[in-house]
């Protein structure tokens, strides 16, 4: 009895920790997207920068190229019959546990290519149900508030007029603090927003997804189970 009490317990303490909200804040810059997750009333915070570290990771990649060729030639050659040596090695155990590994595959079933399981999916009705999960996914957890701001202009003042007309006909409220330049180019763009989303209701969503009748009709096909509708 007190196991099952404990287990009742931690399912109601899971289940209250998937209601609380995932609040979520974003900012917008040429080039730039920087978002920053709260969860657990700001008990646990992530930011995410994209694109993030691009520079560096080249920095880094050019820093060890200049480094391998810096190496002395006597280095490199007594480097080279090693990797020569293992390679052998690594050929020698492929080609002993190729044969195996082939029967396995050879008794296994062989699944459809991937047009003929994206023709499937579209023709299953999977196709349309994941399109609406990901609608769903979206109006619960899109920005509920949100703005553009800063100074935009194309150099060309037809073509910046243009571009605040379908602002101000599409999105009024949110570009109302766009500055608008006609006579000189300008890209000093940016925006921000908030939102948020609840865990549980993410996890219904998926899961009403995935027992879903196309979803396993699909599974089956994809395993080779099934023929072409």
């Amino acid at each position: 009895m007190m196991v099952w009490k404990v287990v009742l317990g931690l399912f109601c303490l899971i289940f209250l920790l998937l209601l609380i909200p995932v609040r979520y804040h974003f900012k917008l810059e040429m080039w730039k997207i920087s978002v920053e997750i709260k969860a657990l009333f700001g008990a646990f915070s992530k930011e995410i920068i994209i694109p993030g570290g691009g520079s560096d990771k080249a920095e880094e990649k050019r820093k060890q190229t200049e480094e391998n060729e810096n190496i002395p030639s006597p280095a490199r050659e007594s480097i080279t019959p090693a990797k020569e040596e293992n390679k052998e090695i690594n050929r020698e155990i492929h080609q002993e546990i190729k044969k195996p590994v082939e029967v396995k595959e050879k008794k296994s079933k062989k699944k459809p290519p991937v047009f003929k399981q994206i023709h499937f999916a579209i023709h299953n009705g999977l196709a349309e149900e994941v399109f609406k999960a990901v609608l769903s996914l979206f109006n619960h957890s899109k920005p509920r508030s949100w703005c553009i701001y800063g100074e935009f202009g194309t150099g060309d003042p037809m073509t910046t007029g243009l571009t605040e007309g379908m602002a101000l006909a599409f999105l009024p409220d949110i570009t109302e603090s766009v500055v608008w330049k006609y006579l000189e180019p300008s890209y000093k763009i940016k925006g921000k927003g908030r939102g948020r989303m609840i865990p549980l209701y993410a996890i219904y969503i998926i899961l009403r997804l995935a027992v879903s009748q196309p979803a396993r009709r699909f599974w089956r096909y994809r395993q080779g189970g099934m023929k072409d509708e």
